[in-house]
């Protein structure tokens, strides 16, 4: 059993060879097995088949924790944060073990998350308070931080729920701070996104590497549009991660009108069909990808024919993707957008959103 876990940490060759030895285990049983296809079914980018899979376990499981949360969060995924949400609902909090407490994180940010996508700010609010505190997870505060500000809180209330948390880690709070100023960013609250990007850098700055657990100084700068000094703070993770580099690099080229640089980076740097994105370190569709790079040059609708084909592809949504991506931001307006994030109803028949 756990040879299947590690599958989650390995890529390319790694990977393969994992699954290699798992396909010989002889005394795999019958659950094992249906996690192992679980798993395969997601590296080959197939959600809608994986959906069916995780929900067949489900019946056969119905408290099971890894399956009902991978149900939901395909569910999600696949922009039906309802079905999400009534799977998610039917599922019993953990037993207090670690383990336990680990799928519960994930529960409560698919079932947060699927109330975000369906705007019902308030029921979310009120679904994180009603968590006990022995249950309390990172995904707790975090989505606090962003239901208040959709609920139009001031700067002042946010920052005294950032320290109403006696977190030790300054990266925490470091990280809090930039997730204020990404939601402040997002609904076009200026003078507040520019408070917290400040609050976010002063404690960033105190790191060697300036950077939170998700976001990072290059963030911030381009959140506040200071493109020259997001240039210059790239060039520190160049020698780390040119993968990241290059991304952000695209991103940051079609922001300042430079379409030509930005387009010809995904031809000659980053030509692969899936790109490991820092932020989550997932496998992203490289349409995806460039549909940030078309939306920030202000072509909509190119922008949108990628996202449309990214997911026909296989491209999973995660959390901050499409309807909170910033940088897919110019698009969000559009009426095809719109349409492409629709929240759909659960028929039995799934095909209707790949």
């Amino acid at each position: 059993m756990p040879h299947l876990y590690r599958l989650w940490f390995y890529y390319g060759d790694e990977r393969d060879a994992i699954i290699s030895r798992i396909e010989q285990i002889p005394r795999i049983t019958e659950y094992e097995k249906s996690i192992f296809d679980h798993l395969k079914l997601r590296f080959e980018h197939t959600y809608v088949e994986d959906l069916k899979l995780c929900l067949k376990m489900v019946n056969e499981y119905p408290q099971d924790y890894y399956f009902n949360t991978m149900a939901a969060h395909e569910a999600k995924s696949k922009f039906m944060p309802g079905f999400a949400i009534k799977i998610l609902s039917q599922l019993q909090d953990p037993v207090e073990s670690e383990v336990g407490l680990m799928w519960h994180y994930f529960k409560v940010r698919n079932y947060t998350e699927s109330l975000m996508a369906l705007k019902e700010y308030q029921k979310a609010l009120d679904y994180l308070q009603s968590i006990p505190p022995h249950l309390f997870n990172l995904a707790i505060p975090e989505h606090l931080i962003y239901i208040n500000i959709r609920l139009g809180k001031s700067k002042e209330v946010i920052e005294q729920l950032i320290y109403s948390y006696d977190f030790e880690d300054e990266k925490l709070i470091a990280d809090f701070y930039a997730a204020a100023a990404y939601e402040y960013t997002l609904i076009d609250e200026s003078d507040a996104a520019s408070y917290f990007i400040d609050k976010a850098a002063e404690i960033m700055r105190s790191f060697p590497e300036e950077r939170g657990h998700n976001f990072d100084m290059v963030d911030l700068f381009f959140m506040s549009r200071d493109f020259p000094a997001a240039r210059k703070q790239l060039e520190k993770i160049k020698s780390q991660n040119e993968v990241d580099y290059w991304v952000y690099l695209s991103l940051i080229e079609a922001a300042t009108g430079n379409a030509t640089k930005a387009i010809e980076i995904y031809a000659q740097k980053l030509p692969h069909e899936l790109i490991l994105w820092r932020r989550n370190n997932l496998e992203y569709q490289a349409d995806y990808m460039k549909a940030r790079v078309y939306a920030l040059l202000g072509q909509k609708d190119k922008a949108i024919t990628l996202l449309e084909r990214a997911l026909q592809k296989g491209q999973l949504c995660h959390h901050l993707d499409f309807h909170r991506d910033l940088f897919l931001k110019p698009i969000f307006d559009m009426v095809r957008f719109q349409e492409l994030i629709r929240p759909r109803e659960y028929t039995g028949d799934i095909t209707i959103v790949q």
